[in-house]
């Protein structure tokens, strides 16, 4: 027996409809698939759950599940920006970071987070060190401000 799909909405990029299945809502985005320029392909890849876009379009929330579907690149860059602001009192300096660190590329963000977890506990925090005073100064540093207000301006 062939199951009927009740038509929940149009997806305003393609025309692809949303289709209500049993509890969940799945966004049917197949020829979306390795587009980067869809907002769901590059945090969907494969079988990972849909996430609920449609939510958005229609001024809803996003319900949270528990866990988020992230892909390599954006898993790598959030691990590394939480283990670089440990203990970073001046929020400036964690914004500078967080905003270069956006920046890298998927090879470089897991190289980095590599750096800062695979080398045991002496390396790893001279590693983390080293990468805080690159990527945002020295703690009172005037510069950051500057260098901040700079990439909030180009980026």
């Amino acid at each position: 027996m062939i199951k009927r799909k009740k038509i929940f909405g149009i997806d305003p990029t393609c025309g692809k409809y949303f289709c209500k299945t049993g509890s969940s809502v799945t966004l049917f985005a197949s020829c979306h698939a390795g587009d980067p320029n869809y907002p769901d392909a590059r945090l969907r890849q494969g079988r990972d759950p849909p996430l609920e876009l449609q939510q958005v379009l229609q001024r809803k929330r996003i319900s949270f599940r528990g866990n988020l579907p992230l892909d390599e690149e954006a898993g790598c860059k959030l691990a590394l920006l939480f283990k670089l602001q440990e203990r970073i009192k001046e929020m400036d300096r964690v914004e500078l970071i967080a905003r270069r660190v956006d920046r890298f590329t998927r090879e470089e963000a897991a190289y980095r987070h590599s750096r800062v977890t695979s080398f045991g506990d002496a390396a790893n925090r001279w590693a983390a060190a080293g990468m805080k005073v690159m990527l945002a100064g020295q703690s009172r540093d005037p510069n950051v401000a500057v260098m901040l207000e700079d990439l909030r301006q180009r980026y």
